[in-house]
């Protein structure tokens, strides 16, 4: 049976090499993908727009004419300032993880008394999630950088991986 090494070690450089790039512009990529998403909102409510037009003296067209103008507004916004999206979600998560970690803490400060062995855990797992909350607060595109960048580790690993398969592979068939 003849391998496909040469095939496995290209789709190992094309995994590299995007890996890579989108460890190096995860600034960049976090917004193409954000504005992409901005576009396909827009494109969708200049659509609905056209669809409801025939019917814009009923309710019901004025209800669809309504959606569809914010469907552009949050479309166009999130397409020109993709920054606000992503600053806005990690806020958001940031103070959900600060509420959460907090009554983690909280609730382990009451069982410090009835349950001394088991306070601290509670304390140390509020804290962990306190923490990373500050952080997405303090540095909301932290979150989605981050994201990007170990999307394209993984890739780039991915990428290593198949040039070794490729080159086992090669080896093998050199061998027979």
């Amino acid at each position: 049976m003849k391998s496909n090494w040469l095939w496995i070690a290209l789709r190992g450089i094309v995994m590299l090499v995007a890996g890579a790039y989108l460890m190096t512009e995860s600034e960049a990529v976090s917004d193409l993908v954000l504005r992409l998403i901005g576009l396909f909102i827009t494109a969708s409510g200049v659509m609905s727009l056209l669809a409801a037009w025939p019917n814009r003296k009923i309710a019901q067209g004025k209800r669809a004419m309504f959606q569809s103008a914010i469907d552009l507004a949050i479309g166009l916004t999130i397409f020109l300032f993709p920054q606000l999206l992503s600053g806005f979600i990690s806020v958001l998560l940031g103070i959900w993880l600060i509420i959460s970690g907090g009554s983690f803490v909280i609730q382990a400060f009451r069982l410090r008394s009835t349950q001394p062995g088991r306070w601290l855990g509670g304390l140390v797992f509020g804290l962990a999630l306190v923490i990373p909350g500050l952080i997405m607060i303090a540095n909301p595109r932290l979150l989605f950088d981050s994201i990007t960048f170990f999307i394209g580790l993984a890739m780039a690993l991915y990428g290593l991986i198949s040039l070794w398969s490729a080159f086992v592979l090669r080896r093998q068939e050199m061998i027979q």
